[in-house]
């Protein structure tokens, strides 16, 4: 499954865009910050929340991410001053690529890739294209994608996904 996501200029909270192989608009990014953290938002085509990411503490920059209001995620980030780094816990999954150009592919426990990341010029703009190779996981693939390219390319991350 081939998916581009488009940072979305049009709005503060907007951040992303996500169009299907066909172009459909098929997933919106918002966001906001106050004054103990920001939240990140998946919605569906019908405006129903999908997954959200939460950043309660700015000072440890731990986001929380929950697929349909569960719990599936952490990611823990942490400022590197050469290199991004990311790490997958709990269920054997690694990050393999280049964080500071955001290009990397999630690699399963058995070496399948999951999903993977590049960055793309198309009509709208610069965006990524997202290759989900295993369609169960779409959604987690969507929340760590859209965490780490609101965040990347000046942080750490480590991800802890909850089987």
């Amino acid at each position: 499954m081939r998916l581009v996501m488009i940072r979305d200029l049009s709005g503060v909270e907007k951040r992303f865009l996500i169009y299907d192989e066909s172009g459909n608009l098929i997933y919106r990014v918002t966001g906001s910050y106050d004054d103990v953290g920001s939240t990140l938002i998946l919605w569906d085509e019908e405006g129903k929340k999908s997954v959200t990411a939460v950043q309660r503490n700015p000072v440890k920059s731990v986001y929380s991410v929950q697929l349909e209001g569960i719990p599936v995620l952490k990611i823990f980030r942490r400022i590197r001053y050469i290199y991004p780094c990311c790490r997958l816990f709990d269920v054997g999954w690694r990050i393999k690529g280049n964080l500071q150009i955001q290009e990397y592919e999630v690699v399963g426990t058995h070496g399948e890739i999951v999903f993977s990341q590049k960055k793309i010029w198309t009509s709208r703009g610069e965006g990524f294209e997202l290759r989900i190779y295993i369609p169960h996981y779409q959604k987690i693939c969507l929340g760590i994608a859209m965490v780490l390219n609101d965040t990347i390319p000046s942080d750490c991350c480590q991800i802890f996904v909850r089987s």
